[in-house]
C-alpha cells in the first residue's frame, strides 16, 4: 500500500525513506515501522519522484540540501548500528543523585519525544536530550561559578561529565529527531544502556580525558554546590573525603592528575589554613 516517503532534497531517488504517522506519538513520523521518529515539522511537501510511483502517496523532504545531508549522514550511522548519542553533564546538574545510583534520568515521565527545555527552563518528558560529542562536552561547562573557578586556579577540579549512549538500530533504544542539534532519546536509562565517556576537567585550563576503562559508570564524586554562596562552600565539598579518595583513584589512572599532587597538596593545605584562622571563612 502506497504510504509517505522522505526523498533527499530537493528529490533525488536514492534517498527514500517509508514512514507512517506514529501511533502513539502525535505529530510525530516513524520511520520503517522502527523506534526512530521525527518531527513532522522536519520537513515539507515535495514533488514525488518518479521512481517511487506506486509506493509513495506523498514525498516530503528537509527544507535545505545541509538539513537533507545532515539526516542523511545520521540516518546510515543509525540503520548500520553505529550511532552513538552524547550527552554532557555539568557537576551541579539536577540529575546528579540519579548518575550516582546508575540510572540516566530526564525532567518527568510524560512519555512524549519533544524538547526538553520549556518556558521555564525545564520540561516534563521522560525523553533524553542528547547531541553530538562536541556539543554534549560544550554542555559539561555549565554552571561554573566564581567559586569553583578560584578553586580550579590551584589544583585540577572536575566541573563536568559527558556520557554516550549507543542508539543505533539494534540497540532497542528509541529516538526522535526534532532539528540536527537536538536528538531525543527516551528514557530513563540504566547502565549498562549508557556509559560514562569523558571528564572535563579545568586545570586552568580546560581539558577532557577518557574515562578511565577501570572506574564503574557510578564511581563518580559527590555532587558540586549550585550556585554556592561563599568560597568555603565549594571548598568544603572539595575537601570532603570522598572526593579527596576519588581524586587519589583518578591519580592512579591519570598521569596529568598523578603529576598536579604537589600542587594539590598545597592548595589543600592553604585551605586547611584559611580555616584556622577563621573557621566560618
Amino acid at each position: 500500500m502506497p504510504r509517505p516517503h522522505i526523498v533527499q532534497y530537493p528529490g533525488a531517488t536514492n534517498f527514500n525513506i517509508p514512514m507512517n504517522l506514529s501511533p502513539h506519538y502525535p505529530n510525530r513520523w516513524q520511520l520503517m515501522d522502527s523506534d526512530f521518529y521525527m518531527d513532522v515539522a522536519c520537513v515539507v511537501p515535495t514533488p514525488t519522484p518518479g521512481g517511487l510511483a506506486g509506493i509513495c502517496s506523498q514525498a516530503y523532504a528537509f527544507r535545505s540540501a545541509n538539513e537533507s545531508n545532515d539526516f542523511r549522514t545520521f540516518f546510515r550511522d543509525w540503520v548500520a548500528n553505529l550511532l552513538v548519542l552524547y550527552r554532557g553533564f555539568p557537576g551541579c546538574h539536577y540529575c546528579w543523585p540519579d548518575l550516582l545510583n546508575g540510572s540516566l534520568e530526564s525532567e518527568g515521565n510524560r512519555d512524549y519525544p519533544e524538547f526538553t527545555m520549556n518556558g521555564h527552563g525545564r520540561g516534563d518528558t521522560r525523553w533524553l536530550p542528547s547531541a553530538d560529542l562536541n556539543t554534549a562536552q560544550g554542555v559539561s561547562f555549565q554552571c561554573c561559578d566564581a567559586h569553583t573557578q578560584a578553586l580550579f586556579l590551584h589544583e585540577p577540579v572536575p566541573i563536568g561529565f559527558t556520557v554516550a549512549i549507543p542508539c543505533g538500530s539494534g540497540s532497542g533504544r528509541s529516538i526522535c529527531w526534532l532539528n540536527a542539534g537536538e536528538i531525543v532519546i527516551r528514557g530513563p536509562l540504566m547502565a549498562p544502556q549508557y556509559r560514562m565517556h569523558s571528564i572535563t576537567w579545568m586545570d586552568p585550563a580546560p581539558r577532557f580525558a577518557p574515562w578511565p576503562a577501570a572506574f564503574s559508570n557510578v564511581l563518580l564524586p559527590t555532587q558540586r554546590p549550585y550556585q554556592p554562596a561563599s568560597q568555603s562552600v565549594i571548598d568544603t565539598w572539595w575537601d570532603l573525603p570522598h572526593n579527596q579518595a576519588w581524586m587519589g583513584l583518578m591519580a592512579v589512572q591519570d598521569g596529568v592528575i598523578a603529576a598536579a599532587a604537589p600542587a594539590q597538596a598545597l592548595a589543600s593545605a592553604a585551605r586547611a589554613a584559611r580555616r584556622l584562622i577563621n573557621p566560618v571563612y
